[in-house]
């Protein structure tokens, strides 16, 4: 039987495996913002710099599979304050694969809030 799951990935061990959805991504972004006139420019993405990142604790990935197949991930990056001093997390990225959008995002973001809030 098939199913979906929803984990915490390290970015250096599943970069390869991203590269293609990531591309998707900034794809259907692109063709989005380009509706309203606005031109984004080449995707070009620094995957060492997402790597370090991950290695001292900055991103983590949380990744929705299908049978094992990467269709989705949730990017958060850590950070503090300039204003409060107080850790931070910010969106990296959000995307699920069209052929999977039938609900399962909305797990994976409770997924991620519930992880996060027990941060």
């Amino acid at each position: 039987m098939s199913e979906y799951s929803i984990s915490i990935e390290k970015f250096e061990e599943i970069r390869e495996e991203l590269r293609p959805l990531a591309t998707l991504h900034y794809e259907e972004m692109s063709k989005g913002f380009r509706v309203i006139g606005i031109e984004l420019p080449e995707y070009n993405p620094d995957f060492d710099e997402h790597e370090r990142n991950s290695k001292v604790g900055n991103l983590l990935m949380y990744t929705l599979r299908y049978d094992n197949e990467l269709v989705g991930y949730f990017g958060v990056y850590f950070s503090k304050s300039l204003d409060t001093q107080l850790p931070i997390a910010y969106d990296g990225g959000v995307y699920v694969r069209k052929d999977h959008r039938n609900g399962i995002g909305t797990d994976m973001v409770s997924f991620v809030l519930a992880d996060l809030s027990n941060r």
